[in-house]
């Protein structure tokens, strides 16, 4: 339900903010104020390593299936069939891990039917609409939407609200609820990037890097002659003359120059080092690699399923608290789609337990059509 204000017209909220990764609070002077840290999202993205982390795991989080324990057609059409008007359900989800990847918080608007209070639609926030109010007591969150098009402000309550957050690490009661992103732990290794990409553009403008040098063994010539013969020499041995033997006087010798190896190590060091933003996002750096180092996929493929159940949590146990209405019910994911994206594994399961007599035939067909491999 939307957030009504109370009679205590003197009770006060304390403003988190929005949960932008490059927005922190601080204590100053006994008072919490935003500062600046970590690293810019719309920068991140233009990082190649940082950009296939967060599309690898916004894409396979979306990909997976939810499972619903209890029956609950009205949960399962909004989550998997019709989250809005605007997003398919995996552009939605997708987007939605996408914001919480880069941001550390990402907000979702339940509309819900004024007469039976089920949810309706799902509308997903930009963050920079969303302010996280806090009552002085610490006990109750209000999110206070300002909409960037014509709709009046709003206030709503927790319980309308799905906030989705990845690891709140404040040690403070009222920063404990807002989630921060793996970028945050990026911010010296941005910095490094920097650095050394300037210290890189510099070198390699004021590197000397010739393609050859020709060399005149005999007096040293002017300036109109030197250009004249290195003209000469070029006419000789570019264009259709390229790749044929190449005639030199007594008088001329000619060295190719390659480039230097300080600047190459230069080079090699402005890499933003794949490992340490797989380590902050927490997935295998097998899965950015052209060719694994591991012969066993399937293992890494296990293991980069149970890397994603830290994203899948925050989403699974939002929606559960929030969103179901029905005693014991709870929303979990269903990782098979990464673990066995052909459905090779399910189908041999299936096989072994038919050929020993645990399900019949048509049992194991009725569950591999359930998959969508037959």
């Amino acid at each position: 339900m939307f957030f009504k204000s109370r009679k205590r017209t003197e009770e006060r909220n304390l403003n988190l903010g929005n949960g932008a990764n490059n927005i922190q609070l601080a204590l100053v002077n006994g008072q919490l104020q935003p500062v600046q840290s970590g690293v810019n999202a719309s920068e991140a993205v233009l990082n190649s390593d940082i950009y296939s982390v967060v599309n690898l795991i916004a894409s396979d989080v979306a990909s997976a299936n939810f499972k619903i324990n209890v029956p609950d057609s009205n949960l399962s059409y909004l989550l998997s069939r019709h989250p809005n008007d605007l997003f398919s359900p995996y552009t939605f989800w997708q987007t939605v891990l996408c914001n919480l990847c880069l941001n550390g918080n990402s907000f979702v608007l339940i509309w819900r039917d004024p007469v039976t209070l089920r949810a309706t639609k799902l509308e997903l926030l930009i963050n920079m609409e969303t302010n996280v109010l806090m009552t002085d007591d610490s006990q109750e969150l209000i999110y206070q939407i300002n909409f960037f098009d014509d709709r009046p402000q709003m206030k709503v309550s927790s319980k309308d609200m799905l906030h989705f957050r990845l690891m709140p690490t404040n040690i403070t009661t009222q920063l404990m609820v807002m989630g921060v992103s793996p970028l945050m732990a990026l911010a010296d290794e941005n910095q490094i990037e920097k650095q050394s990409n300037k210290l890189t553009l510099t070198s390699l403008m004021k590197s000397v890097n010739p393609s050859g040098i020709l060399t005149l063994n005999k007096g040293l010539p002017g300036k109109s002659e030197k250009e004249n013969i290195r003209r000469d020499f070029e006419e000789a041995n570019t264009g259709t003359n390229a790749g044929r033997p190449m005639i030199l006087d007594p008088l001329t010798s000619y060295k190719s120059v390659s480039i230097d190896p300080n600047v190459l190590e230069l080079l090699k060091g402005t890499d933003w080092t794949r490992q340490q933003v797989c380590k902050a996002f927490g997935v295998p750096t097998d899965l950015l690699q052209m060719e694994s180092e591991h012969s066993n996929i399937q293992q890494i493929l296990v293991y980069y399923a149970s890397c994603l159940s830290r994203y899948m949590n925050a989403l699974t146990s939002e929606i559960t608290d929030k969103l179901c209405d029905f005693p014991n019910e709870t929303v979990t994911m269903d990782t098979s789609t990464i673990t066995d994206p052909d459905n090779s594994a399910i189908e041999n399961r299936m096989a072994n337990l038919v050929k020993n007599g645990v399900i019949t035939s048509d049992a194991a067909l009725s569950i591999l059509q359930q998959k969508g491999g037959w």
